[in-house]
């Protein structure tokens, strides 16, 4: 029974640095996919905001009042800008701190 139990824990003790390193990994690849897609969004939401801008501007002059396409871009650039905002700091998060995201992919694992 002691060998058997020794044997678990040596097992244990080869694959968990393995575990661990994925882990830490796989921390870096969800932060770099949440760089990228911070910055796409961000970037999509000035242009899209001065879009709206603009079909506001023209609405007003043509109909004398906005038209809801003119608040849907204007509301979805608010809404692409708070979302880059959140993946970006999520980003930072994990690069600074990859240990406890670390952690934290392994116990979602075991969930």
């Amino acid at each position: 029974m002691e060998q058997a139990i020794l044997e678990l824990i040596n097992l244990v003790k080869s694959t968990s640095e393995t575990l661990w390193s994925i882990a830490i990994h796989q921390v870096w690849v969800r932060s770099t996919a949440q760089l990228i897609w911070g910055i796409a969004l961000g970037v999509l939401a000035f242009p899209l905001f001065s879009l709206g801008r603009k079909l506001f501007k023209k609405d007003q002059e043509e109909f004398g009042g906005p038209m809801p396409e003119s608040f849907l871009t204007l509301t979805a650039s608010l809404v692409f800008l708070v979302i880059a905002l959140i993946l970006l700091t999520s980003a930072a998060m994990g690069a600074a701190n990859p240990e406890f995201y670390a952690i934290r992919v392994l116990l979602e694992a075991v969930r």
